[in-house]
């Protein structure tokens, strides 16, 4: 059987080590973890809303997606995470031919596999740093693709242009564009495909990323094609987005979050480079908040657990698609969190 568990799950390793899930130093989840603390301390205000049904399919904030990015709403349709956007795309297409690049995030398989999809693997592969080769693929062949941008778990990028040119040459072809961590990236205008024009195209983005409230279970999904935002929203639950979350969301939108990927940006670099100087591993260039590492001597189970032992969680890659027990990826978080995770590693490593 297929394994498609996550990182990120600090209650059952608070409960396995008998301590409260904040007191572990959590880098198994890609979540930022500069909370702006004005947000935190609104929420106590929302707790009126509890008394009343959320708006139908979380229309406010479904308004307020639009007005933010300047696309209409009938073109967004919220999801309670990305996760139940990609279950319901995989419901639409079920029984067709779907294509996925591994190593990437998981979901897209395991709703693939729920839904009968015929699925087709291109293999990123580790001799080509994980890089995408578009010119070898006939997307003609399939109805629909999976795109990470950035890529989960290897970090890596694909530029706009490169997106556009793809999705324009295979108009049968609906390309599902993930953009969940983009906001990471300094650039991130410059990038996304947020508002652009074609019918093929799906984009996913994720309140739980950037703007560090995972819990809250709220993403988005935009489309030119109206129709296609329609069909997704049919299969959503009514109420699914909460009041609260609703509220949250609608302040989260408010945050810059340029300087939160600025300074995790700034982070990683100093991070990356004392990585680099590490024997024992190869550690990947990465375009947004987190980092792949392939351990050369030890396997992932072993540094694990022994990072276990001081409280560090960090991600398991053996059940990613395309890596194997030699893989393990870890997020940037604060400074000083990873300055211990980084003395911890090296100890591990000369163990």
């Amino acid at each position: 059987m297929l394994d498609f568990s996550h990182g990120g799950n600090v209650y059952l390793f608070a409960e396995k080590l008998g301590c409260k899930p904040e007191d572990l130093i959590d880098l198994s989840s890609n979540i930022s973890p500069f909370i702006d603390k004005f947000i935190l301390k609104e929420t106590q205000n929302y707790f009126k809303f509890f008394q009343f049904l959320p708006s139908s399919h979380g229309y406010l904030l479904k308004k307020e997606v639009a007005r933010q990015y300047d696309i209409s709403s009938d073109q967004v349709v919220l999801g309670v995470g990305t996760s139940e956007l990609i279950k319901n795309i995989c419901f639409l297409y079920k029984n067709r031919k779907c294509l996925i690049f591994p190593p990437t995030y998981i979901d897209y398989e395991k709703y693939a596999t729920i839904y009968s999809l015929d699925i087709n693997f291109y293999y990123l592969k580790e001799e080509d740093e994980f890089e995408l080769h578009w010119e070898k693929i006939d997307f003609s062949k399939y109805e629909l693709v999976f795109i990470c941008n950035p890529n989960n778990p290897t970090g890596k990028v694909i530029r706009k242009d490169e997106l556009i040119k793809v999705v324009s040459l295979y108009p049968d072809t609906l390309f599902v564009v993930d953009e969940s961590y983009l906001p990471f990236l300094i650039n991130e205008d410059e990038m996304t495909l947020l508002g652009t024009e074609y019918n093929n195209l799906l984009v996913l983005r994720s309140f739980s990323k950037i703007y560090g409230m995972a819990g809250i279970r709220v993403g988005f999904a935009y489309s030119k094609n109206a129709g296609l935002i329609k069909n997704i929203e049919r299969y959503n639950l009514e109420w699914g987005i909460s009041s609260i979350s609703e509220q949250i969301g609608m302040k989260l939108l408010s945050i810059d979050t340029k300087k939160i990927a600025k300074q995790i940006d700034e982070i990683k670099r100093k991070f990356f480079e004392r990585l680099m100087q590490l024997d024992g591993i190869k550690v990947y260039p990465s375009d947004t908040n987190f980092l792949l590492i392939k351990l050369l001597e030890k396997d992932s189970d072993y540094v694990i657990n022994e990072l276990l032992k001081e409280k560090i969680l960090v991600r398991n890659c053996k059940n990613i698609r395309g890596l194997d027990d030699t893989f393990i990826r870890i997020s940037v978080k604060e400074e000083e969190k990873m300055d211990y995770f980084i003395k911890v590693f090296e100890r591990v490593l000369n163990g």
